[in-house]
């Protein structure tokens, strides 16, 4: 099974702030997995939205936008 490009791109974010010394031993992908480790403060990325744009005979095509939330606790 391949990797989604939406994987990928939070993949890449991940990597990009797990330099950061002061968090990242505590980035989390979910609200829930950082509350209940009790890792205040902490980091986490959700997916919000992931629309490809247009559709064309069940085709998508450029552009694709993903959004991603990051929040502090």
């Amino acid at each position: 099974m391949t990797t989604s490009r939406r994987e990928l791109i939070l993949r890449a974010l991940l990597t990009s702030l797990n330099g950061l010394a002061t968090v990242s031993p505590r980035i989390y992908r979910s609200r829930q997995e950082a509350f209940s480790r009790g890792s205040a403060p902490a980091v986490v990325l959700e997916p919000v939205g992931n629309e490809p744009e247009p559709k064309r005979a069940g085709v998508t095509t450029l552009p694709h936008g993903l959004e991603v939330r990051v929040i502090l606790l």
